[in-house]
C-alpha cells in the first residue's frame, strides 16, 4: 500500500511539472496583422474607466471604458501607416514583414498591465507546457504610451525580459533613470528641461507670485518638484501647490478652486495632463472665475479641445512650450481609408465609428450594416481630432519611434563583415497575490483606483508629510531647507510636505533632491548649497541609503550646527547615530511609528542555523569569534587548487594566526568588530 501511495503521488508530481495555467483570459487586440516581426503598440483609446469597487467576496467584473479619446485612435493608425510604409520600402527590412498587436489601456494602469502582459504571452493558449512557459515574447518591441504613469508601470514590467519600449508622449524626467528603466527609450524630451524652461518664462514676465498646480501622479510630482526648485532660484515665491486627479472626487475639485478664488496671485503654472485638468477648468467656467494667466505643461498647452468656446475665457492668453509641428505625408488619406470591414466584431471599432457618424447600429442587422459602409465612404469630408492633421506633434513621435524600431532591426538583419561578434551575426529570430506592505509608505500607493488590491500596516506619508509641517510650525522655524530621495517615496511626501507647510507661512530657500546613485559631485554640490544658506534647519524626506553619503561628506567637512527634521526613512537608523555623525545629526527630530514587542522572537532568530537555509541561498560566509574587546583581525585568503577560497586571519606582520574552526553556524547577531559600514570618501 506504501509502495502503490509513493507511486502515485510521484506521478502526480510529474504530471503537474510541465505544465502553467494563465490566471484569467488575456483580452484581445484592437488592431493586429501577422508579420515575421510583431511590435506592441498600447494606446489610451478612451480617457477612463467607469469605478467598480472591488470587493473580495467575488471575482471582480472586467474593467469598462468610457470617454473615447479620437486622438489616439489617430495615433494607433498613424504606427499602422509606419508598418505598412516600412513593409512597402524595398530597402529597409527587404527579407522581413512587421506586423502589429495594438491594445488599449483606457488611461488605467491596472489596464495597461493586462496589455503588456497580453502582449508579452500568447493570448490564445490558457493552459500551456513547460517548455512553452519558457518561450520568449511574442513581440520583439513596445511603441506606448501616452501618460507617465502608465509607462512607468509597463517599463518596470518589460525590464527584466529586455524588450525595448519606445514612448512617444511620456516626458516624466524619472523615466530617465536607465538603472530602473534600462529598456525604455523615447522620442520626446524629459520634463526635467521643460521645467527648467517654464521656470526660466516666469522670470522672463516678472510674475513673482504664483500659484502651482500638479497632477497627482509621477508627471506631476516629477515635473513640479523640479519646477519648484528652479523658479525658486530664481527669486519666486509660491503661494499655494495643489494636486489634482481625475480619480478624485468632485469636491476635491471645489476646494481646488477655493484655493484659486481666495489666493491673491493671479498666475498659475500648470503643470498636468489633459484630463486631469479639463476637469477643473470645467468647473472654474461654472463659476465663472476669469481674469487668470496660466502657464502650461507640454501635456495640455496645445490641446485643441481646451481651446473651445466656453473653455476660451478662462484659458485665452495661456502660454507654455510645445514640441515643434510635423508633417507626416500620405497620412491624412490613410486614416481617410480605414473601413468597418477591417475590423469586424470589434466593440471598441464599432463605439469608433458610432461616435463618428452618431449612428448607433448592430453588426446582426444588414440594413444597418450597409448604412454604416455608405457613411464610412464620407470620413474624408468629416472634421474631428481623428481627421484632423494640422496638428501632428505627437504623432510624428509615433512616426519616428517605427522607424526607429524598424532601422535598428534592419542593422541586426544585415549584420556587416566588420560588425561580428566571433565570427557569428546575431540571429534576428532569437533576439530575445495579495500584497501586504510593512514598511511601503509612499502615499501614492493609496490610489485604490491604480492599486486596488495594495494593503498595509503602516500609515500613508500624506500623514507623516502633514505631521512633520506642523512640528516646523510648532517650533515656529519659518525659513528652512529641503532635502528629498530623488524617488516616488521622496518626490511625492516633500510635495505634500511643501504644500502643507507653505499654508503655515514657512518659506523654502532651496528644495534638492539625492540619490543612492548621485555621482560625488551632485552630493558636494549639495553640501555648498546647505554651507552657504542662511536657514538652518533642514527636513529631509529621504531614505537612509540616500541620506547616508550626504551626511558623511558634511562629517568629513565638519559642517554642524543644523538642525534636522527627518522622515520615518532614516529618523530611527541606528547607524546615522554612530559618532562620527552624530555631530552632523544630534539632536535630530521626526515622527516615528511605535516600538513593538514580540514575543519568541529573538529566541528564533538566534535559533536559525546553516541546515534551515536552503543550499541555492546560501551565501560563502566567513567568521572568525573573538573575545569582546579584542582587536579586529586582518583576513587574507588563497585558493586551493580545486579553486575553492581559504580564508586565514593573520596578524599585522602577515603571520597566520591559529584559529580553532567553528560549528558551521549563522548568526544573525550585528558583529561590528567584524563589519565595518561602507565609508563615502571609498567609492
Amino acid at each position: 500500500m506504501m509502495q502503490i501511495s509513493i507511486l502515485f503521488m510521484a506521478l502526480l508530481t510529474r504530471a503537474q511539472e510541465p505544465s502553467c495555467r494563465s490566471l484569467s483570459k488575456s483580452v484581445l487586440p484592437v488592431f493586429s496583422k501577422d508579420g515575421d516581426i510583431i511590435i506592441g503598440g498600447i494606446f489610451s483609446f478612451h480617457n477612463n474607466v467607469i469605478g467598480l469597487k472591488p470587493a473580495f467576496t467575488s471575482k471582480p467584473e472586467p474593467l469598462k471604458c468610457k470617454d473615447l479619446n479620437l486622438m489616439e485612435f489617430q495615433f494607433a493608425q498613424t504606427m499602422v501607416f509606419a508598418i505598412e510604409e516600412i513593409n512597402n520600402n524595398t530597402a529597409l527590412l527587404p527579407d522581413l514583414s512587421l506586423g502589429y498587436k495594438i491594445y488599449g489601456d483606457c488611461s488605467s494602469v491596472n489596464l495597461a498591465m493586462a496589455a503588456v502582459m497580453a502582449l508579452v504571452n500568447d493570448e490564445n493558449e490558457e493552459i500551456v507546457s513547460g517548455s512553452n512557459c519558457k518561450k520568449s515574447s511574442t513581440i520583439y518591441a513596445l511603441i506606448g504610451l501616452s501618460e507617465s504613469p502608465l509607462s512607468i508601470s509597463v517599463a518596470t514590467f518589460l525590464s527584466p525580459f529586455r524588450i525595448p519600449m519606445v514612448s512617444y508622449f511620456a516626458t516624466c524626467a524619472c523615466l530617465s533613470n536607465r538603472n530602473e528603466y534600462p529598456t525604455f527609450f523615447r522620442t520626446i524630451p524629459s520634463d526635467y528641461h521643460q521645467s527648467k524652461a517654464l521656470a526660466k518664462l516666469v522670470k522672463q514676465f516678472g510674475w513673482t507670485w504664483i500659484g502651482v498646480i500638479r497632477s497627482d501622479n509621477d508627471y506631476g510630482i516629477y515635473g513640479t518638484a523640479t519646477f519648484i526648485e528652479a523658479v525658486q532660484m530664481e527669486g519666486v515665491c509660491i503661494e499655494y501647490t495643489a494636486a489634482i486627479s481625475r480619480y478624485n472626487p468632485l469636491e476635491q475639485y471645489h476646494e481646488t478652486v477655493n484655493i484659486i478664488k481666495q489666493s491673491t496671485s493671479k498666475v498659475i503654472v500648470a503643470f498636468t495632463s489633459f484630463i486631469d485638468l479639463e476637469i477643473l477648468i470645467q468647473e472654474i467656467a461654472l463659476q465663472n472665475i476669469t481674469g487668470l494667466q496660466w502657464i502650461g505643461s507640454e501635456a495640455w498647452i496645445s490641446n485643441a479641445k481646451l481651446t473651445a468656446n466656453e473653455m476660451y475665457r478662462i484659458l485665452g492668453g495661456a502660454l507654455g512650450f510645445a514640441i515643434t509641428n510635423a508633417v507626416i505625408p500620405g497620412l491624412k488619406e490613410f486614416l481617410s481609408n480605414i473601413h468597418p470591414s477591417d475590423t469586424p466584431a470589434n466593440s471598441v471599432m464599432d463605439e469608433f465609428w458610432e461616435n463618428i457618424f452618431n449612428y448607433t447600429f448592430t453588426s446582426q442587422n444588414a440594413n444597418d450594416t450597409n448604412k454604416l459602409y455608405e457613411a464610412a465612404k464620407q470620413l474624408s469630408d468629416i472634421n474631428n481630432q481623428y481627421t484632423d492633421v494640422s496638428d501632428l506633434r505627437i504623432a510624428k513621435n509615433i512616426y519616428k519611434g517605427m522607424y526607429a524600431i524598424a532601422h535598428a532591426l534592419h542593422d541586426m538583419s544585415i549584420c556587416p563583415t566588420a560588425e561580428r561578434t566571433q565570427n557569428e551575426c546575431t540571429d534576428i529570430w532569437k533576439t530575445r497575490p495579495w500584497q501586504i506592505s510593512y514598511y511601503a509608505t509612499c502615499a501614492c500607493l493609496s490610489n485604490k483606483q491604480e492599486f486596488p488590491t495594495f494593503f498595509r500596516t503602516i500609515p500613508s506619508d500624506f500623514y507623516q508629510s502633514r505631521a512633520l509641517a506642523q512640528l516646523v510650525k510648532h517650533f515656529g522655524w519659518t525659513w528652512i531647507g529641503a532635502i528629498r530621495s530623488d524617488s516616488d517615496y521622496g518626490n511625492a511626501g516633500m510635495t505634500t510636505f511643501l504644500q502643507d507647510v507653505q499654508q503655515q507661512d514657512v518659506c523654502i530657500e532651496y528644495s534638492e533632491a539625492i540619490a543612492r546613485a548621485s555621482p560625488r559631485e551632485k552630493i558636494l554640490r549639495l553640501v555648498n548649497i546647505i554651507k552657504s544658506s542662511t536657514s538652518k534647519v533642514i527636513v529631509a524626506f529621504a531614505s537612509f541609503i540616500d541620506l547616508e553619503f550626504l551626511i558623511q561628506e558634511l562629517s568629513l567637512q565638519n559642517v554642524t550646527g543644523l538642525q534636522w527634521v527627518g522622515s520615518e526613512g532614516w529618523i530611527s537608523n541606528e547607524y546615522l547615530a554612530i559618532s562620527e555623525n552624530y555631530k552632523v545629526l544630534g539632536g535630530s527630530i521626526g515622527c516615528v511609528i511605535n516600538n513593538a514587542v514580540i514575543p519568541g522572537l529573538q529566541e528564533f532568530l538566534e535559533n536559525i542555523t546553516v541546515f534551515d537555509i536552503p543550499e541555492s541561498m546560501q551565501q560563502p560566509v566567513t567568521t572568525v569569534q573573538q573575545p569582546p574587546g579584542s582587536p579586529e583581525i586582518p583576513i587574507s585568503s588563497k585558493s586551493t587548487p580545486d579553486n575553492d577560497t581559504v580564508v586565514t586571519p593573520t596578524t599585522e606582520t602577515g603571520k597566520p594566526v591559529n584559529v580553532k574552526t567553528p560549528q558551521p553556524m549563522v548568526s544573525l547577531r550585528p558583529r561590528r568588530a567584524l563589519v565595518k559600514p561602507r565609508r563615502y570618501k571609498d567609492i
